[in-house]
Parts: structure tokens; sequence; C-alpha cells
């Protein structure tokens, strides 16, 4: 288990991810991986935790054995191709099969076929990578975030602090993040997390306090990132229920993304006796890359 707060319906609740199990193979069978489950999550009642949620391709398992409530096909993929080339050379230098290599090449000719021109730079706004281990910068960025809060108050959120960002980004042993801030008339408008391990970059998060600057952030972050010579695709990663990822989504679709429900990553969540939160509204919970500590982005 993982705690993390969440912002549930105007509270800082502390949850906790489910992030892995293990059992050797001698032992399947027979009742013991149930059985330390639900120790584990009578401890993490004991320790404060209201919520319990994760990801799983088992939803059989999380559904009959565990109790969750589980959700499948919660999570889209919006794919964005921003650099034809890159994606090319990426495969082509893969040890994939031959026949997956002509297989994505022919998607990355079809992907070239779909994208949009970005528009004219509006003059307004500029985005640039930003160091969160400057104070400034740091200060910046949660200081929108609580403004984003603000302006979307039933919005079941990861809480960014601080100490999450220092933990999560900063101080990360594995992953190095990138944020790109998007700047109207010289102030912060908005941020990005980006995660750019592989020549496929995921968008963690992708926070816009007001609607005006939504369009014009997201356009920005790609003008930004089509300058990285790593980076042949932009992904979104997200629940398509939530009416703001959904704009987000929307965004990467109208510029040429190709979109899809990832079935391998299926929502599950249990709320424990210590919980204060009546009722928690599918649509509500912003969940993103962020939420997936542990997996691949």
């Amino acid at each position: 288990m993982i705690p993390i707060f969440l912002n549930v319906q105007g509270k800082r609740i502390l949850t906790a991810k489910s992030e892995s199990s293990f059992l050797l193979s001698e032992f399947r069978g027979k009742g013991i991986f149930e059985d330390l489950y639900f120790h584990t999550i009578q401890i993490s009642e004991q320790d404060g935790i209201q919520i319990i949620w994760g990801f799983t391709a088992l939803s059989n398992v999380w559904r009959n054995k565990l109790k969750f409530d589980v959700y499948d096909g919660l999570i889209h993929e919006s794919e964005l191709q921003i650099r034809f080339f890159n994606s090319v050379s990426a495969t082509w230098k893969s040890n994939q099969s031959f026949f997956n290599k002509v297989k994505l090449s022919l998607k990355a000719f079809i992907s070239l076929t779909k994208n949009k021109k970005l528009p004219k730079a509006n003059k307004e706004y500029t985005a640039n990578f930003l160091d969160i281990k400057e104070d400034i910068n740091l200060k910046l960025i949660i200081e929108l975030y609580d403004d984003w809060v603000v302006n979307h108050p039933h919005i079941t959120s990861i809480h960014i602090d601080k100490e999450y960002l220092n933990w999560r980004i900063t101080n990360n042993p594995i992953v190095k993040y990138k944020i790109i801030g998007v700047f109207k008339n010289q102030k912060l408008v908005s941020f990005g997390i980006i995660n750019d391990s592989t020549n496929k970059a995921y968008l963690l998060d992708f926070i816009v306090p007001k609607k005006e600057d939504l369009n014009h952030s997201f356009i920005e972050i790609l003008r930004c990132l089509k300058q990285c010579d790593s980076v042949s695709h932009l992904i979104f990663w997200a629940s398509h229920k939530n009416d703001y990822s959904k704009a987000i989504h929307s965004l990467f679709q109208s510029n040429g993304a190709f979109h899809y429900a990832n079935n391998n990553m299926n929502f599950v969540i249990k709320k424990t006796e210590k919980c204060t939160i009546a009722n928690i509204q599918l649509e509500d919970l912003y969940i993103n890359g962020l939420w997936t500590e542990g997996f691949k982005i």
C-alpha cells in the first residue's frame, strides 16, 4: 500500500494505492492471498486510511474475492504523434518483430495524415520547462494548483503540495520528470507534468485553472515538445468519465490523436470503515498518470 492524500469533496483525506502483492506459486489457490490482503486492509484502517484504490487486469478477482468496486474500461488513452520520423526511427531500432515494425510504421504514417498543423503562435502565450528544485518555481506550481482546486471543488484529485512534489517528482530515484509551465503575458496560467523516459512521452497531469486557457496551453506544450528531438508521441492516460479529463482527451483528438480504452488497467476502489465520505461519484474522479506510481508511467 502506498499512502497518498486525495482531495475529495473539499476535504484532504488519507488514501492508499494498492500497489503490489507477491505470493509464491506453491501457495496459490489456498486462500492465502485473500487472508493477507484483508489483513493489510485492517492495518491500513488502523493507520487512518479511508479509501483504498488501484488498477488491475484481473477484474473478477478484485470484484468477487476482494469485494472492491471495479470499473472496467474507465481508463482511456489518447496517443498523439508529434514527430513522424522519430516515431519510425524508434520503431525500427526496437527489438520487435519485422511484422510489428511494419505495422507500427503504417500507424505512424496514418497518424501523420491525421495530425493537424499547429496554429500560428499566440504572442500572449509562451511555454518553458520549469525546475521545481528552485523555490520560486515550486511556489508558483503549488499556488496554481490551489487555484485549480478552488475552481474545480467537486473533482477528486491527488493533493499536490511541496511534500508530494518532492517525493514523487524531485526525488524520484527511477523516473526523471519534466514540468512545462505555460505563461500568459508572463504570468503562469497552467502546467503539465511530463514523463519522457522513452520516445513516447506521457502527460501525467495537466492543470489549467481557467477554461479559456486550456486550448492555448495545450498547443504551447505541444510546441515545446516538438523541439525535443527524442520525443515522438505525447500520450494522455486518464478517466473517460470525468469532464475535465474528457476535455483534455478532446484536445488530443482534435489534433489527430488515436483514442482507445485501456482494458489492462481497470480501476478498483473500496472505502474502509474509517471513511468519512458518504458517496464517491465516478464522474468526479480525475484519474491520471500521477495515480499510477509503480507502473511504466
